[in-house]
């Protein structure tokens, strides 16, 4: 156990100090793991490079002197998909609002920005201990590998962000809290991803098909295989179906000119510095050039292939299966705007 709880903890402290309170018998675990987020983020250090420093800056600049009217007005402009002056979307045009204007104090946005993070962030980690005991098979250590690396790939860093990862921890958060109490309340948390992204609107659309529809393997399995095929999506006929002078249009402009900048960056690889070396580290190029998407094709080619889903998976267990699939299903769809693709 202590070995276990070690190497967690290097993989991520929070989810080290998550196993640590659970086996502590503390009262409350989950408010302790928030406390700590809220403490994180609030110590951010704030580049202008970071895109913490960006959004913050929104606030400083767009919400000080904001009254009432403007507040609802561009709330409506937010809900109605039009293009508003300040910020995209709802969650982040609400806690811009309350730091700026109520409380005068742009600075605490990191404060509400950690704490909803963190509720959702804990609340992934606590249910993932209680639900998925540590089992000595095949099965569980393969179970904790997929755990550890997805931790690695992201993790609270993901505050800086503001919207898209704590999209995503929501969204994450409901799919597995419905399924496993069957509470009509965590489809309104489900519901609530959109509402922090705008993006999610698209990005969440596989995840509400499979938990309204249910577990079907194959179909899900063929779409997949068909998704790493082909793209059915253009670009620029999305341009011209989407309203113009809308917020999806400005979206679509954004992610097109998004897309040209992850080409060119691609291109840039070949280029050498001076010295003769090549500008980026091998895994930097691995990441840039899309790489990493093989290993998790070829992992639910094989999921697929020996029929583990239906075998081997309980309905919990199933349907996170289902949703990751469908979801990187979409990914692959949506490969021609990179930029919601890679998201």
């Amino acid at each position: 156990n202590f070995v276990y709880g070690a190497f967690l903890s290097l993989v991520s402290p929070f989810m080290g100090l998550a196993l640590l309170v659970k086996r502590s018998g503390f009262a409350n675990p989950r408010f302790l793991l928030i406390l700590l987020i809220v403490i994180y983020g609030l110590t951010l250090p704030m580049t202008e490079a970071a895109d913490g420093y960006r959004h913050q800056q929104m606030v400083i600049n767009e919400y000080l002197d904001m009254g009432w009217d403007r507040f609802f007005y561009d709330l409506f402009k937010i809900l109605t998909f039009e293009v508003s002056s300040s910020s995209r979307d709802v969650y982040k045009h609400i806690i811009s609002f309350i730091c700026g204007s109520l409380l005068q104090s742009p600075y605490l946005f990191f404060f509400f920005v950690s704490f909803v993070y963190g509720y959702f962030y804990s609340g992934v980690v606590i249910q993932l201990f209680r639900n998925f005991y540590i089992q000595k098979t095949a099965k569980g250590f393969i179970f904790w590998a997929l755990v550890v690396l997805f931790f690695l790939n992201k993790n609270v860093e993901g505050i800086q962000t503001v919207r898209t990862w704590t999209g995503l921890w929501a969204l994450f958060y409901g799919v597995f809290m419905y399924e496993h109490t069957q509470k009509k309340k965590y489809l309104l948390v489900m519901l609530f991803a959109p509402l922090i992204h705008f993006g999610y609107f698209v990005m969440a659309i596989p995840a509400y098909v499979v938990v309204f529809f249910g577990n079907y393997y194959r179909i899900i399995g063929i779409i997949f295989i068909i998704s790493t095929l082909t793209s059915f999506v253009n670009l620029s006929l999305l341009r011209q179906v989407v309203p113009s002078a809308s917020l999806a249009q400005q979206k679509l402009d954004g992610y097109g000119q998004e897309a040209d900048q992850l080409t060119a960056e691609a291109r840039l690889e070949k280029i050498v510095n001076k010295s003769g070396r090549e500008r980026r580290t091998w895994y930097k190029k691995f990441d840039v050039g899309g790489y990493n998407k093989y290993p998790k094709h070829f992992l639910v080619y094989l999921l697929i292939l020996f029929k583990i889903p239906r075998r081997f998976m309980n309905k919990l267990e199933g349907k996170l299966y289902c949703v990751g699939v469908a979801t990187l299903a979409g990914a692959n769809v949506l490969i021609a705007i990179s930029a919601v693709s890679i998201r």
